[in-house]
């Protein structure tokens, strides 16, 4: 830990200061938010001029609580950004990556550890377990962009990355369990023949965790339009409102023991999901709200591209054949502008933390960078187009899906999370190996995919990005 807690304050205000005054360089190629900010990390700390040091088993604590914030908001961000209904088959696609293809990684990442690097099993399955999901925080730019964005690989990505933050979660307490059987303590209760590991962490807490998450969602959305019926927001409303949703969303999941990542995300989801179904919200979205999410005034396509704005000029079309603007579109475009605020504010400082993470010695591990590199170029890959044949992707789009599988904070929470829960205290010999394999892979993912992440989707947005459409237009079924 930290002898002097003032030098965090000196750091976090000089690195958000200077983060906001260089922001006119992210909007070149080749740089990414995240990798800056882990290069400023990396200057501050043992890399660098060694001013501040965290050490993963030693500071578990510190990095779950930092870790978990990041998650969760940018969970909430991602969830407002995706404008589907509900029950809509486009679902299935982001639901089969944040499934069958994460359970098809764990099984290639389990099995590279194991072979690799010497592991016993089930610790060769929680790093497996820790690395599987991808990250919403560190994947902005392949993000869904605005509601008119019916991308299916943007769609993909955006709703993986929040589904698996919380459908890795099983494969963590297994592992934990497993090895805490190994060592003879219970780590966590995993029932014989691993009953409780099936019907609890798996069944219960993902279906409870979207099922609650749905109906609160649902829930506190109908009771703030209930009350702007009669009440006027004052000046900070929606930051309030904001941060009141995500925590008591996800303070009552914790409470009735379901996967609160999820209930995060479902919740952002519902309370989306009520736009939609405003009997004239298609008919009556303000015209200012739309060029806002957007992003641009409607227009020609410049030559050769497609023509990104169609959906939002069909929209706006509509939206001149009234003036009442409904009042959850409002509200989806507020939380949605706060939420994408707060999410560049945990991206700025958990990217920091990626780069105090990276000492000398862990730098020079060169099997652990050699595991980073089987799991960015072979097991995501591999998994990807083992699971996904019948998914209605693109060539281009499965491509990019499968180079796309950022990895980044929910491996810093989810094996804080076990070293908590005291896999640490039970394979000291292996505890440094498990932190350096998963932080060199987090950091390799910030790397590549911030050096091609800006070329690489400019040219899927010319030649191959799916056309937006307006709300009323959009299906609601057809092909998976």
């Amino acid at each position: 830990m930290l002898n002097d807690h003032v030098l965090w304050y000196v750091v976090v205000g000089l690195l958000t200061a200077s983060m906001g005054l260089l922001a006119p360089l992210l909007k070149r190629p080749w740089i990414s938010a995240p990798q800056l900010h882990m290069l400023a990390g990396l200057g501050i700390g043992p890399l660098g001029l060694g001013l501040i040091s965290l050490n993963w088993v030693r500071d578990a604590g510190l990095l779950e609580v930092l870790s978990e914030l990041a998650v969760i908001v940018s969970l909430y961000a991602a969830g407002m950004k995706m404008r589907l209904p509900i029950r809509d088959r486009r679902w299935i696609t982001p639901a089969v990556l944040a499934s069958l293809t994460m359970i098809a990684t764990v099984a290639l990442v389990a099995g590279a550890g194991y072979a690799m690097l010497g592991l016993p099993l089930p610790a060769a399955l929680l790093l497996a377990a820790v690395l599987a999901p991808t990250d919403p925080v560190l994947a902005d730019e392949v993000q869904v962009e605005h509601p008119c964005d019916d991308d299916r690989l943007r769609r993909a990505l955006t709703g993986e990355a929040g589904f698996n933050d919380g459908t890795a979660f099983p494969f963590v307490l297994l592992a934990v369990g497993l090895i805490g059987r190994l060592i003879d303590q219970d780590l966590h209760p995993l029932g014989e023949g691993l009953w409780r590991w099936l019907l609890v962490d798996c069944v219960w807490k993902i279906a409870g965790g979207l099922a609650f998450g749905t109906l609160a969602g649902r829930a506190f959305g109908w009771l703030i339009l209930y009350c702007r019926k009669r009440l006027e927001p004052g000046a900070g409303a929606e930051e309030l409102l904001t941060l009141g949703l995500i925590g008591l969303t996800y303070g009552l999941a914790l409470l009735i023991d379901t996967y609160a990542f999820l209930a995060v995300f479902a919740g952002a989801v519902a309370l989306r999901g009520l736009e939609i179904q405003e009997p004239h919200a298609a008919e009556c979205d303000p015209a200012e709200a739309v060029l806002d999410d957007c992003g641009t005034e409607p227009g020609p396509p410049a030559d050769g591209a497609s023509n990104g704005n169609a959906g939002c000029e069909a929209v706006l079309s509509e939206t001149e054949e009234s003036d009442d603007a409904p009042a959850a579109w409002e509200l989806a475009q507020e939380q949605t502008r706060v939420a994408d605020a707060l999410e560049r504010m945990v991206q700025l400082f958990l990217a920091v933390v990626i780069g105090l993470l990276l000492s000398p010695a862990r730098v020079g591990n060169v099997r652990a960078w050699l595991f980073a590199a089987v799991v960015l170029f072979v097991a995501r890959p591999l998994a990807l187009y083992a699971t996904t044949w019948f998914c209605d992707l693109t060539g281009p789009q499965r491509r990019l899906t499968a180079w796309f599988g950022i990895r980044g904070i929910g491996t810093i929470y989810y094996l804080s999370h076990a070293f908590g829960l005291g896999v640490g205290e039970a394979m000291p010999e292996f505890s440094a190996g498990l932190a350096d394999c998963a932080i060199l892979t987090i950091a390799a993912s910030v790397l590549l995919h911030g050096f091609t992440v800006t070329p690489l989707m400019n040219r899927y947005a010319e030649r191959y990005a799916d056309p937006p459409t307006a709300p009323a237009d959009r299906p609601s079924g057809g092909k998976v």
